[in-house]
């Protein structure tokens, strides 16, 4: 219980303290391996990603094991419908989303998570399901809310165990599936009809050989929609931070706020300032700060024979503060991302990594960029609190408020 007790009291340190004093590879426990260097997390998450596997579904339930090897279907059904070419073609309407949701904020203070989730939210569900997106943002606050009672929580009960923590996810699960199976439905009827993501999604599946049913279309969906929802909210609360406390890479997105802002046909303009301040944000404060794969067989990893059944954690975070990865790397330096800039992407893990990285990397990317367009160019703005980071399901800023002053039109 040594260990568990440590890493509990505070998790970020703890990992820090074990690559600091452990090296690479680390024994948490008899059942978990802890890995600190950069290689070795390309290894699991990318060689090994069809032995190193992802145990619990978006419920945090055990996924059954005949489904466990299926996760590859889903990959090729979202794929397409993520490619960055698919995304500039809504990339006007994601814009409009962001100038409108800065334009509506009043003088008041915000959570910065909070203020940012009703557009990366709303942008999720415009994506994938355009009109019929308008109580989708609500059912997965629901859902997204009954989940760290049993996500990340050591001393909650296993999932078969009816808990009201486990009755109210599950629940907060149904209704947002059964909100959905509609338009799928009508999606499947007639794909033609429909040009948003989820119309896309149904014509790839009806490509596919065997079929997916709407039911996996619905999970693959829902996972979707629940990874577009707090985790570019908490990357651009900490990118909105990282302004204001470096007033001079607001100049500069400020200065490209024009190209971010453009209509279609010149959005595709470079933004080094803009990519580089969110980049930055997301690698020293990746939202998604702990990857888990549990092997399904047993590997050779760091030069240790690990059994099958052993979980094996990775921390971004740690990953990357390492200056075996990052030059200078507890400095906020986004020009490290830009022309001429070292830094480099394999080191990198804001995302993931290999084939079960994040499809949404582009979807996020260009939604926070637009998003940190329109906040520097249409409004002043004050961050305060303490932006201590705070690792529980995701990680967000322990108590950031953030203050938005629309300028006057004209």
């Amino acid at each position: 219980m040594g260990n568990l007790r440590a890493y509990e009291e505070d998790r970020l340190g703890f990992l820090q303290r074990v690559a600091e004093n452990y090296g690479p590879i680390s024994a948490f426990d008899r059942r978990t391996t802890v890995l600190s260097d950069a290689g070795l997390a390309r290894r699991v998450l990318g060689e090994l990603a069809g032995t190193a596997v992802i145990r619990n579904n978006v419920l945090q339930e055990p996924i059954p094991v005949g489904e466990v090897a299926s996760w590859p279907v889903a990959r090729r059904l979202m794929n397409p419908v993520l490619r960055k070419r698919v995304i500039d073609q809504r990339r006007s309407q994601i814009v409009r989303l962001a100038v409108d949701h800065v334009r509506s904020s009043g003088a008041r203070f915000f959570d910065a998570v909070e203020y940012w989730e009703p557009f990366t939210s709303r942008t999720a569900a415009d994506y994938f399901l355009g009109e019929d997106g308008g109580r989708v943002p609500a059912l997965v606050r629901d859902l997204l809310a009954s989940l760290p009672a049993v996500a990340g929580n050591v001393f909650a009960l296993p999932a078969a165990v009816p808990t009201p923590s486990r009755r109210r996810v599950r629940n907060a699960f149904a209704e947002l599936r059964a909100h959905l199976l509609p338009p799928l439905t009508a999606r499947a009827r007639d794909p033609q009809s429909y040009d948003d993501a989820a119309g896309n999604l149904v014509r790839r599946a009806a490509q596919m050989e065997p079929r997916p049913g709407l039911d996996r279309l619905v999970n693959v969906l829902i996972g979707n929609l629940l990874a577009s929802y707090t985790v570019p909210a908490a990357g651009l609360a900490w990118a909105t931070w990282a302004l204001s406390q470096h007033p001079e890479w607001i100049t500069r997105v400020r200065e490209e706020a024009p190209r971010a802002l453009a209509p279609p046909d010149t959005a595709n303009a470079q933004m080094p300032h803009t990519t580089g301040v969110l980049m930055e944000s997301f690698r020293l404060y990746p939202p998604t700060w702990l990857l888990t794969r549990q092997l399904s067989s047993g590997a050779i990893v760091g030069g240790y024979a690990l059994p099958a059944g052993q979980t094996i954690m990775t921390s971004p975070f740690v990953l990357h503060r390492d200056p075996a990865n990052f030059d200078d790397p507890q400095s906020f330096a986004p020009e490290r991302w830009g022309p001429g800039g070292n830094a480099d992407p394999a080191n990198f893990f804001g995302f993931g990594h290999g084939p079960r990285g994040c499809p949404g990397r582009d979807l996020a990317i260009i939604s926070c960029s637009s998003a940190l367009a329109a906040l520097v160019s249409q409004a002043d703005f004050e961050v305060t609190g303490d932006p201590t980071p705070n690792p529980r399901f995701i990680l967000r800023p322990r108590a950031l408020r953030i203050e938005v002053k629309v300028r006057r039109v004209g």
